[in-house]
């Protein structure tokens, strides 16, 4: 039994479901009052895939990433606030402040192989030990502004850089 069980939303046709708009929100910064409007159409996207009676216990998670972090900060702070205070009463989903924000590089690689890992089955434990779990798989994203490569490191393996972000997991 998982700890959590996330299943990929899939639409009438058993596709994933998946929106994505152009231009990022980095493009807000010189209008950062529009930034929450346009958002809320892919939120009204989502919850059309979300029981109505769960919606006000869906949280939001919003990261920005490689785009937002070449915004100067006063920008990034007012696209932001846009966000925090226009969002909550855009939709009934949860919206707290602290999913809301720009993510450090670092982060946006460990997510991405996380999120893989997950949907490929790699953290299941079999057996009730952590040595029968599945190798995982590297992840490499090359965006348009920035790029990650995240792995698993062998066991005992001493690498050391100011460049590398040592991560311990876990599964129970």
């Amino acid at each position: 039994k998982e700890l959590i069980d996330i299943a990929p939303a899939l639409d009438h046709l058993n596709n994933h479901v998946v929106k994505k708009v152009y231009p990022g929100l980095s493009s807000f910064q010189d209008r950062p009052d529009k930034a929450a409007e346009y958002i809320k159409p892919l939120l009204d996207y989502a919850a059309q895939f979300i029981p109505f009676e769960k919606l006000p216990y869906t949280p939001v998670f919003l990261l920005a990433t490689a785009g937002m972090r070449l915004v100067p900060e006063k920008q990034q702070a007012a696209i932001l606030t846009d966000l925090h205070t226009k969002l909550p009463q855009m939709t009934p989903m949860q919206i707290m402040k602290e999913h809301i924000r720009v993510i450090e590089g670092k982060w946006e690689g460990i997510y991405s192989w996380i999120a893989v890992n997950y949907i490929l089955g790699k953290f299941k434990i079999k057996n009730g030990t952590l040595t029968s779990r599945p190798d995982t798989v590297g992840m490499i994203d090359m965006g348009g502004a920035s790029m990650q490569i995240a792995f698993e490191m062998p066991p005992k393996d001493e690498f050391r850089s100011e460049n590398v972000e040592n991560v311990l997991s876990a599964c129970h």
